[in-house]
């Protein structure tokens, strides 16, 4: 229960909550101008500070943290188990929850600042997370917090009032399922689990991605194709290996593989040559042979007869010197190439001796540079080694990844069909649960409107399904009075169980575009809820949409309102000033 909400400065209005009903109105003066809203009296405020309070974050929590309250801090006093809280937090200072009273001695490990006892944020939420909703120290991952719950009970700011289901637009569907399991009497358990194999399914589909990228994904295929490399590289892997042990190392292995360079090169300058000399050999033995053949006088004779050219004694005496001449040239020639070719045939001759030495020469070497390697070469051939020695481990690396994806889907395929059960018999064992929760949703809705909305509750693979079906549900006046049907519904449980924390906030915002009458029946369903079932309904309203039945009679509610805010003068909002 709620007992109030205060400042430690005489401008802030405090609050004192009462059981029932609870209004906080905020009045637009006569006085005012039309430029004069109501957006900053405090209305919101209200629910910021409960929330400040009670672990809310401080940068996010508070729309009114500005230079203005420099020095303030709020206190909100708490009825819990018959036991009393009082809680203060300093807006300079947000880190810190003094605790000035605890009857029911809640807090044991304090701190202390100047004589103050004061506990943390996580301590804060914590306890009062086990107080409030019973929710154990030890809870596994995906389980509801006192926050998440909370803010069920105190919806903030606009966004909060979009879904029954939500307190924000794009909250996590693990924590809608389970926050409303949880708070509606059902197996929260079960939405926790079912989230932690969706995190499982996620985590083996990022690997099966991972190792179709990076340094694995030349190695694609299924696990056959895999263990086929693999082999193949052990094999690789393992001749190398043989080739390494075996392998020797001259010191002079680069000497000696430069001079075989140098004798091969020399064989080939030899050869080379040889090949030069022979065609010079060959054209001097043609040479000799041609010039064997005498040139006939007696036929140069003839043909000077046939073109009646008779030679003068005289001229055939010169032919005959000529013919001399010739043959003693063709002699001295013939001596002169038979000597070039004797010079021609001993080089080639001497050459190949030379040939055959030095090719026996680089036979001995050969034989060296065969049984044994350079330094060079043994490196490359470690350096291969190496690499495929990695290519090796990391193919097995991805095989046992793959083994484990497939033994995890298999092991999740079989959690998720055994938790499906469980869920199915849980489903079924709570029927009456859910008719209960279905026949109060439906009453509310009854009150406001000829016909009853439906509150669907369902299960699905994907988890818990909440739903609400009503007549004219797109109107967004009626969504606000699922939103409020709903939050009643979660309240009287939570009454019934002695779990929540016994109060029902709601800002203006429930009653935006909402029909008169609407209000009146909410407003009335409202107080009769929790005056039934021993809770409070703190609900925020602007005056002029207040019905006029609420303003007198029997359904009046002026007794209920418990502040009055108005927007003129600045003193008569909340914090005593506008910001």
């Amino acid at each position: 229960m709620l007992k109030s909400v205060k400042a430690n400065n005489s401008k802030f209005k405090p609050v004192i909550f009462k059981k029932g009903l609870n209004v906080i109105i905020a009045e637009k003066s006569h006085k005012s101008s039309d430029e004069d809203t109501r957006n900053g009296v405090g209305k919101t405020s209200i629910i910021e500070i409960i929330h400040f309070c009670l672990g809310g974050e401080a940068k996010k929590g508070l729309s009114f943290n500005k230079k203005e309250l420099a020095g303030w801090s709020f206190t909100i006093d708490l009825e819990i188990n018959e036991k009393n809280l009082s809680i203060c937090r300093e807006i300079s200072d947000a880190s810190k929850f003094y605790i000035l009273e605890d009857s029911g001695q809640i807090f044991s490990n304090f701190k202390e600042d100047n004589g103050k006892k004061y506990v943390s944020e996580k301590q804060i939420n914590t306890a009062l997370g086990e107080l409030i909703y019973n929710i154990p120290k030890s809870s596994q991952k995906y389980s509801p917090s006192f926050r998440m719950l909370f803010s069920y009970s105190a919806r903030k700011g606009i966004e909060a009032y979009s879904s029954p289901f939500k307190y924000f637009p794009n909250q996590q569907p693990w924590q809608i399922q389970v926050c409303n399991t949880y708070l509606m009497g059902l197996s929260s358990e079960y939405a926790s689990e079912l989230q932690t194999i969706k995190d499982e399914k996620k985590i083996l589909k990022e690997l099966k991605k991972s190792l179709q990228s990076g340094i694995l994904s030349r190695f694609i295929g299924d696990l056959g194709e895999l263990e086929s490399i693999k082999i193949n590289l052990m094999t690789e892997v393992n001749n190398l290996d043989n080739q390494i042990n075996t392998f020797k190392v001259h010191p002079q292995y680069e000497e000696i593989e430069t001079r075989v360079n140098e004798l091969t090169k020399n064989i080939h300058d030899l050869s080379n040559k040889n090949v030069t000399d022979r065609l010079l050999l060959s054209n001097y033995s043609d040479a000799i042979k041609l010039e064997k053949k005498n040139i006939n006088i007696s036929d140069i004779e003839t043909m000077y007869e046939e073109v009646n050219i008779i030679f003068p004694d005289l001229i055939k005496k010169r032919i005959s010197d000529i013919k001399n001449f010739h043959s003693s040239v063709v002699k001295n020639r013939n001596l002169y190439l038979r000597d070039e070719i004797k010079i021609l045939e001993k080089s080639i001759l001497e050459r190949n001796v030379r040939i055959k030495e030095i090719t026996e020469e680089r036979a001995k070497y050969f034989t060296i540079l065969k049984n044994h390697g350079a330094l060079a070469e043994y490196n490359s051939l470690s350096e291969r080694f190496v690499m495929k020695k990695n290519e090796l481990e990391e193919i097995k690396s991805k095989i046992n990844d793959l083994k484990k994806i497939k033994h995890g889907e298999s092991e999740i395929r079989i959690r998720q069909e055994q938790l499906n059960l469980k869920i199915g018999r849980d489903y079924e064992e709570r029927q009456l649960q859910r008719d209960k929760l279905i026949n109060i949703f439906s009453q509310n809705t009854r009150s406001l409107y000829e016909k009853p909305g439906q509150l669907v509750l369902n299960y699905k693979e994907s988890g818990y399904d909440f739903n609400i079906e009503i007549e004219r549900s797109s109107s967004s006046g009626i969504k606000f009075m699922e939103i409020l049907c709903y939050d009643l519904l979660i309240a009287e449980v939570n009454s019934e169980n002695k779990s929540g924390p016994m109060f029902l906030i709601h800002d203006s915002t429930i009653f935006a575009d909402v029909d008169e009458r609407q209000i009146l029946k909410a407003i009335q369903l409202a107080k009769n809820k929790s005056l039934e079932h021993n809770f409070q309904y703190i609900c925020c309203m602007n005056s002029d949409k207040m019905p006029e039945g609420l303003k007198s009679g029997d359904s009046s509610i002026l007794q209920d309102i418990v502040l009055e805010l108005k927007d003129y003068p600045e003193e008569a909002g909340l914090f005593g000033f506008r910001f």
